[in-house]
């Protein structure tokens, strides 16, 4: 029993390996490098900042 085990997860290493693999041939950047992603988490901190204080001001 122990060694159907093992066997077991034997395989599924080699499945986990596999997958790894196919997972290296294909990479995500973010549309205009680094700077582009961190000027769309600058447009969207002050988005959320300019949003906030709009609806604070309608409400008053």
């Amino acid at each position: 029993m122990l060694t159907s085990r093992a066997a077991e997860f034997s395989k599924l290493s080699n499945v986990e390996r596999a997958l790894g693999d196919g997972e290296r041939r294909v990479s995500i950047r973010p549309l205009g490098g680094a700077a582009g992603c961190l000027m769309m988490i600058l447009f969207s901190v002050l988005a959320s900042i300019l949003l906030t204080v709009l609806l604070n001001l309608i409400t008053r």
